[in-house]
């Protein structure tokens, strides 16, 4: 096992090349979807390299179909100060883990219960209180198709804290090129 619990990982030499050149060209990035044909794990050092170039101006991240492993996302969410969003397949246990990411607004867990390997717990409300209680700024949640909003106030105790699961929208084509929140 690689670090993280990943199996050893496999980064494509394309997506190498091309953070390479960014870094070169002085082009920095703010928003990044990666996507593979099948689920493969990424590697902690390809993870440091993308957050060593682009840190400081990445808001939105996709890792769709990679196997990210929690050190990947400690290391994006403590070296990203303006990420808003975040997709990636992780725990919910890990995410209150980086609840420090003060800037995170919308967090997308995209996992898939069918192709997930081990145990695939659904977020109950509880759950989802508890991470958008951790994570000042979050105020949206997708996980298992369930999109969960969430009103905080100034003064958000129990009294100004609404937490809504919005009704599932009808199923339409999603095509990989564009990021899962669009």
């Amino acid at each position: 096992m690689g670090m993280g619990g990943v199996p050893p990982p496999t980064t494509p030499a394309l997506w190498r090349s091309m953070i390479e050149h960014t870094r070169e060209w002085l082009s920095p990035i703010s928003s990044l979807t990666l996507r593979l044909v099948e689920n493969v794990p990424i590697s902690y050092s390809f993870i440091a390299d993308i957050v060593n170039t682009h840190g400081s101006t990445l808001t939105h991240i996709a890792m769709l179909d990679c196997g990210v492993g929690v050190d990947s996302v400690r290391a994006i969410a403590t070296r990203c100060p303006e990420l808003e969003r975040l997709a990636v397949h992780i725990p919910a246990k890990d995410v209150v883990r980086n609840r420090h990411r003060k800037t995170l607004q919308t967090l997308t867990d995209v996992s898939d219960a069918h192709t997930t390997h081990g145990m695939h717990r659904t977020l109950t409300r509880d759950n989802v209180k508890t991470i958008m209680k951790m994570v000042p700024k979050l105020t949206k949640l997708t996980s298992d198709g369930r999109v969960w909003t969430c009103d905080k106030r100034a003064d958000w105790g129990d009294a100004g804290f609404k937490l809504k699961l919005q009704k599932r929208k009808n199923m339409c084509p999603s095509y990989w090129f564009l990021p899962p929140w669009a």
